[in-house]
């Protein structure tokens, strides 16, 4: 484990004991939680470039909160311990960047074969699939030759897995 690693998972320790020092402070910090957990899951399976999406919707949605709390004039300990949340979060953020530096870029060719297999896939869920299959092609530890087999592979599933997502979607409506 590299040393952005470590920072990484000290930072996510942080973040998950100053939201739930929110929590038993009672604040109503909505999606926060949620995008918090996105980052812990995404970190856990090793998908740095995942987690570092949800890192920075969890930071626009703390500024939000910062921003409601500071106008309803909430008690002090309730803002600073938003703030405390936010740069936590920032911190994570950094570490993420850095860690996903690290990794390998996806070479051309294989992001353009995957999101030409989210082309494929029915509208509602194409932008779900974009961030998986892009981050998954991030967190490959693999050469340019592993990602194109990667996005070939994802390539010739689509139509499989669109087939799939419309039938859930029938299901669902009935």
């Amino acid at each position: 484990m590299t040393r952005s690693d470590l920072d990484v998972s000290n930072y996510s320790h942080m973040l998950d004991r100053a939201l739930d020092l929110a929590h038993v402070n009672n604040l109503d910090l909505g999606q926060v939680y949620a995008y918090a957990d996105l980052v812990s899951v995404h970190l856990k399976a090793n998908r740095p470039a995942a987690a570092l999406g949800h890192a920075l919707t969890l930071i626009a949605e703390l500024d939000l909160h910062l921003e409601q709390a500071r106008g309803d004039n909430l008690i002090e300990e309730a803002v600073e311990c938003i703030e405390d949340a936010r740069e936590i979060a920032r911190a994570l953020l950094n570490s993420l960047d850095v860690v996903r530096h690290d990794h390998a870029l996806p070479v051309a060719g294989a992001r353009r074969l995957a999101s030409l297999a989210v082309r494929l896939l029915p509208c509602p869920d194409r932008v779900e699939y974009q961030e998986l299959f892009h981050s998954e092609l991030y967190d490959l530890h693999c050469g340019w030759w592993g990602q194109v087999r990667y996005a070939l592979r994802v390539l010739v599933r689509a139509p499989l897995l669109r087939h799939e997502l419309r039938e859930i979607r029938r299901q669902l409506a009935t």
